[in-house]
């Protein structure tokens, strides 16, 4: 396609920063296309590049995209590394824009943590992404803010509410556990405290006459 393209002439002509936007993009339509391998190929190599040249806004796009792909590949650990580096960078660029999608595409995977609560017992770990992932969403909503940007202020705390949601849902799972925990049913210490009987049906019950029926 185009981007293949353009990545061909950059390596003619030797210019790696253009070869490392040309392949970022090829990457992000990749994974747009589910093809998850080839594009974290792609970024890795786009990365790798940007990372010899001097262009540090390109670095930063390759790197949003790096974390994007890995997002959907389900790779929050390798994702969240990749954006780490991506806030880290943007701090130093002349973008707020690029600073604000930074903190947004963290804030997600704190969020995508958060979210195995649904799967798990321990809850403290969901509920530190959660704030995590709310800290990153405050640190966004106030770079539009100051920029004026009411759409983008009102989505972003749109997004807060739902983080707020999830930490309601991790406490409230958490408050059902404990509190099973807690029934000594599920706990004996003695026989009399296990909820059963020595038999599992009456006799003369239903059961048995299917039992003697059969035995005749």
């Amino acid at each position: 396609g185009l981007y293949l393209q353009a990545e061909q002439a950059a390596q003619r002509g030797r210019n790696t920063t253009l070869e490392a936007d040309a392949l970022a993009w090829r990457a992000l339509a990749e994974t747009s296309n589910n093809q998850h391998g080839q594009a974290h190929t792609n970024a890795s190599r786009a990365v790798t590049l940007a990372q010899a040249g001097t262009d540090k806004n390109v670095l930063a796009r390759a790197l949003d995209i790096l974390g994007t792909v890995q997002v959907a590949q389900r790779d929050l650990a390798g994702a969240a590394d990749t954006f780490n580096r991506e806030v880290a960078l943007t701090a130093e660029l002349d973008d707020p824009m690029a600073i604000y999608y930074a903190y947004f595409n963290r804030a997600d995977v704190f969020l995508k943590l958060a979210e195995k609560c649904d799967f798990q017992q321990d809850a403290e770990p969901c509920l530190k992404s959660a704030d995590l992932a709310r800290a990153d969403l405050e640190r966004a909503q106030a770079i539009v803010r100051k920029l004026g940007y009411a759409g983008l202020d009102r989505s972003t705390q749109d997004l807060i509410g739902g983080v707020e949601r999830r930490r309601g849902l991790i406490r409230m799972r958490q408050s059902s556990n404990n509190a099973l925990a807690s029934i000594k049913a599920f706990h004996p210490t003695r026989a009399s405290d296990v909820l059963v009987t020595e038999k599992f049906v009456a006799s003369g019950s239903s059961s048995d006459a299917l039992t003697d029926g059969a035995r005749r």
